[in-house]
């Protein structure tokens, strides 16, 4: 039969192991110029394909909005009709 351990306990394990995980220490780490530099390019180039990816999907419905107003005006004209009230003339 397995003993019971007092949640006390656990919860002392838990937090002494969630201490050690985020405590400061030495990264012990050397990242070189052209790794620094590549990792730099990488994000720069992430940041551009997120942002033209917003730009596109705020520009393409505009454009298409657009693009059917001008056709409907244009439509509009070629029958002599403007959708508006008439002027009489």
């Amino acid at each position: 039969m397995r003993p019971q351990r007092d949640p006390d306990f656990r919860a002392l394990v838990v937090l002494l192991a969630a201490g050690a995980a985020l405590a400061p220490s030495d990264a012990l780490a050397y990242i070189g110029p052209g790794a620094g530099l590549g990792m730099i390019g990488s994000l720069i180039a992430v940041v551009a394909a997120f942002l033209i990816a917003v730009v596109g999907f705020v520009v393409f419905p505009v454009r298409l909005l657009l693009k059917r107003r001008k056709a409907r005006s244009e439509g509009a004209a070629a029958t002599g009709r403007d959708g508006g009230v008439s002027t009489g003339r």
